[in-house]
């Protein structure tokens, strides 16, 4: 297949993402991946300029050499359904994914319809878009088994965490700590002089104008007012502060790691820790919960991986032979207290094999994209 992928370049970060993940495990499987860059033409520019720079950008390519799909990462403020429907007149089947859809799909409304087919990652989302009148598919996240792969280093570490400081996370780690179990921690945020904000706030700028019309767009469907509803919820919560923790969990914060590092500290740590529900939902009796492309990554790379136990990711793995999966803090700080034994060595090291093993057979890229070619008649 020959795939074009459109999307606004945010930072070093997602270059970095694509690379391993997509780029690189398509191409090794035989098919041809391009990128095109919104900024390429740009900063600044009125959407219908995007729109201009990626139509004649693929129909370039088209003209080259036949395009068997675009891929598409954006939401109805990047482009217009205009311009996806002047690429779909080409012959060339669309796509889009983004990976907050669940609490975020107002603002893909009214772009969603418009593509062939409009893929989201969480199972919650498929409710909304549906209701938008876009062809949605669900398909988990994965990762690249030729990238993300166990290596031969030494167990030097119990029991890590790579991630920003945020949600459910913070409530997680602390709680540990408290009942005795330290994490070293990978991300920012979680040192004592950099707490203070929601850091996802911060990266996003979002300014006051900004930030109500998210909250207006949330209240539009129903898993958005669940995330507005733990929002609310977390901020009528009293904060206490607890200096020494804050200062034990900074005494374990080290900063964020690029890909090779992170995929060795996999291998290290004697389990990892995956969290799972989305921004405060924790909070509510029903949270939104999702499993994350870290963790896919984790499992790829053989970790003895922790996730939240969440019924309708079952069928993706199975509890105590591929994942360790938890419904507490309580129960999270039982069982890693109970893998941590030397006597449970073994087993940790049969869970790293099953890890690998599934994630190699059922989450990969390359899947993924064959079942979206197969979803679409497209010839893979």
């Amino acid at each position: 297949m020959r795939i074009l992928f459109y999307y606004y370049e945010t930072g070093a970060y997602s270059r970095a993402w694509i690379y391993p993940h997509w780029d690189k495990e398509l191409t090794q499987s035989g098919h041809s991946f391009t990128v095109i860059n919104a900024y390429d033409r740009g900063h600044g520019l009125t959407r219908d300029e995007y729109d201009q720079y990626v139509v004649e950008t693929v129909t370039r390519e088209h003209q080259q050499e036949p395009v068997s799909m675009l891929l598409c990462s954006v939401r109805s403020d990047d482009m217009s359904a205009d311009a996806v429907r002047r690429i779909s007149d080409l012959g060339i089947p669309t796509i889009n994914v983004t990976w907050d859809d669940t609490f975020l799909a107002h603002r893909v409304k009214e772009i969603a319809p418009a593509f062939d087919l409009y893929w989201v990652a969480d199972p919650l989302a498929l409710e909304t878009m549906r209701g938008y009148g876009a062809n949605v598919m669900f398909l988990p996240s994965a990762a690249n088994p030729n990238v993300f792969q166990p290596e031969d280093v030494d167990e030097d570490i119990d029991l890590s965490f790579c991630g920003q400081r945020y949600g459910s996370r913070i409530y997680y780690v602390e709680e540990l700590f408290k009942r005795g179990i330290d994490v070293d921690m990978y991300g920012v945020g979680w040192k004592s002089e950099e707490q203070g904000g929601d850091p996802l706030r911060q990266r996003r700028g979002l300014g006051l104008s900004a930030g109500l019309r998210h909250v207006a767009g949330s209240l539009s469907h129903r898993h958005g007012r669940t995330w507005a509803r733990s929002a609310l919820k977390r901020r009528m919560q009293r904060k206490s502060t607890d200096p020494a923790l804050n200062e034990r969990i900074s005494s374990r914060t080290n900063p964020p790691l690029p890909f090779p590092d992170m995929i060795r500290l996999f291998s290290r740590s004697k389990m990892t820790l995956g969290f799972n529900e989305l921004g405060h939902t924790y909070l509510l009796k029903h949270p939104l919960s999702v499993i994350r492309t870290r963790d896919f990554e984790a499992i790829a790379s053989g970790a003895c991986h922790f996730i939240l136990r969440m019924p309708e990711w079952a069928p993706y793995f199975e509890e105590d032979r591929d994942v360790l999966c938890y419904a507490s803090a309580e129960e999270l700080a039982d069982k890693v207290r109970f893998y941590l034994d030397p006597a449970r060595d073994s087993a940790r090291a049969e869970i790293r094999r099953n890890a690998r093993n599934r994630a190699v057979q059922d989450h990969t890229w390359t899947q993924r994209f064959e079942s979206i070619s197969h979803e679409l008649g497209v010839k893979s």
